[in-house]
């Protein structure tokens, strides 16, 4: 199991690379989305890790404790990567999602709208 402070160093370590690299949230296709619907899991591999990192025009509006060893059933704290994949294709297509912490085996997969000005 890993510390917290390991969990934390982590996080600030994805944030220094997601700032560095640019990284946005990942925004879903229709294509990928309907394959989320039908319980494929390998389009939300490609979600970027953020950390702490707030790209500038992302507001976070929620954050989902999600299993991330596949191991994880149903009725436990983490949702199970099937769940996500059912949530993220009922959501509008324009939300963004990035991990911003990761721990051994769950993570927390923030949702990000674009910021309206």
């Amino acid at each position: 199991m890993m510390s917290l402070q390991a969990i934390r160093d982590l996080s600030e370590q994805a944030a220094k690379r997601a700032k560095r690299e640019r990284k946005l949230p990942m925004v879903f296709s229709e294509t990928q989305r309907a394959m989320l619907a039908d319980g494929e899991i390998g389009p939300v591999r490609c979600i970027p890790n953020l950390g702490d990192y707030r790209p500038k025009g992302w507001k976070l509006v929620d954050e989902h404790f999600v299993d991330s060893s596949g191991f994880g059933s149903a009725g436990e704290p983490a949702m199970t990567i099937g769940d996500f994949c059912k949530l993220v294709a009922k959501h509008d297509a324009d939300r963004g999602w990035g991990l911003t912490q990761e721990g051994q085996f769950q993570v927390y997969v923030g949702e990000f709208e674009v910021e309206r000005r």
